[in-house]
């Protein structure tokens, strides 16, 4: 009975539907880490992490930086040759990097609509100039630099930032005591890695609220089930069609987890996934986020992945509910839209940041592992309404017998 029911959810259409979606959300979402991260400003920031962590490992030892130090005095030496060797430079009697430095400052005008067209001209050039990597690494390395001033003293890491005693104790337990800020890891990593796990959780049950009804709705339509009720056999069917909704859910749940998370451990970010998961990286971030938890990355990425498992089987086990009182596919999609527009708006909500203090649930209450307790309970109302009709249809079964 079970291998009859999982193969009512195999159908050629759906599965056609279930890859143009995915397609959509790979090309709109989830490539950006394969295809455009990083991006602009960040690229050569990015450098840096990938050039300390084969040259110092997972973290930052003073003696570290003193070696980035003199690494970048040397790389001002050569960058003070470039500017007086280019036409750039002897045009505008410029002999060192910090010639040019002035000379940027001392151009006028903020934006290009107000500029005149000698100005304009003057700022092309720039542009131009500027382009050469050594120009790129010094800006990255500038950028690095004032992030790491916030680590100098806790003064100075909390300044402008209104934090909770609470949480400013726990704070300084993982970034200071433990010093989880010498971490390398690139900036932006956690943000972006959890948002297309949560996308990766939304296109899952996305697939399942293509797939999983139908069956049973088509069962009802056709008035199968009272047939199959008929039989001793057939007083289980609907134990049996629970069992088999969860465990194509998990199937789909793997499936696109392996199909879209799975190649990131082929990428450079690979090499990341035994740092912790604070950095001072991370202050070179429009956003500086920080986890209270001392987690190594691969750890953080199994508990988003059991969090998309819990959400994900949550909602299959509603679906299956909705199926079994739903009369027609109309209103079977009367029901599902809210209940997958709910879904879709809480799951993003907790594995996005999932286990950082810039996560929404975290931010709202405060509690330590809200994610994880959100998820469990979701997991466990679920289940119990799930298995509402199993104990129901045999009731009506036993009355008609």
């Amino acid at each position: 009975m079970l291998k009859a029911e999982l193969k009512k959810f195999v159908s050629p259409f759906l599965f056609l539907i279930a890859v143009l979606i995915s397609l959509v959300l790979y090309h709109t979402e989830i490539s950006f880490i394969y295809h455009y991260f990083p991006n602009g400003a960040g690229v050569p920031i990015f450098n840096y992490t990938l050039k300390w962590q084969e040259e110092f490992g997972s973290k930052m030892t003073d003696e570290n930086f003193q070696k980035v130090e003199e690494d970048y005095q040397k790389l001002i030496k050569e960058t003070d040759e470039i500017v007086a060797a280019s036409s750039y430079g002897k045009e505008r009697n410029l002999k060192s990097y910090q010639d040019f430095e002035d000379w940027r400052e001392s151009i006028p005008g903020e934006r290009r609509d107000e500029l005149n067209e000698e100005e304009e001209k003057e700022w092309d050039a720039l542009a131009e100039f500027i382009q050469k990597p050594q120009f790129m690494e010094i800006e990255g390395y500038k950028n690095i630099q004032d992030g790491l001033a916030r680590f100098t003293s806790e003064k100075s890491f909390y300044q402008d930032r209104l934090v909770s005693s609470e949480k400013k104790k726990l704070l300084n337990d993982v970034v200071f005591e433990k010093e989880s800020w010498r971490n390398i890891l690139p900036e932006g990593f956690p943000g972006t890695v959890s948002a297309m796990i949560a996308t990766i959780l939304i296109l899952g049950m996305i697939v399942m609220a293509l797939f999983l009804p139908t069956p049973f709705v088509k069962d009802t339509m056709l008035k199968i089930k009272s047939l199959q009720w008929a039989s001793r056999k057939g007083r289980s069917l609907v134990a049996t069609q629970y069992i088999a909704t969860q465990l194509a859910s998990f199937v789909i749940l793997t499936g696109v987890l392996c199909l879209f998370l799975l190649p990131l451990v082929k990428t450079n970010l690979a090499q990341f996934f035994n740092n912790g998961l604070n950095s001072f990286f991370t202050e070179s971030f429009a956003t500086a986020d920080y986890s209270l938890f001392d987690f190594n990355v691969s750890g953080w990425m199994w508990l988003l992945i059991l969090l998309v498992y819990l959400i994900g089987l949550s909602f299959s086990s509603v679906l299956f509910f909705t199926a079994q009182h739903s009369k027609n596919y109309f209103s079977l999609l009367l029901k599902v839209i809210p209940l997958l527009t709910f879904y879709i708006i809480v799951g993003n909500q907790m594995v996005s940041r999932g286990f950082y203090i810039n996560n929404y649930f975290y931010k709202k209450t405060g509690i330590l592992w809200i994610e994880m307790y959100l998820a469990v309970l979701l997991f466990i109302v679920g289940i119990v309404i799930g298995m509402i009709p199993i104990f129901t249809s045999r009731k009506q079964d036993l009355l008609t017998e």
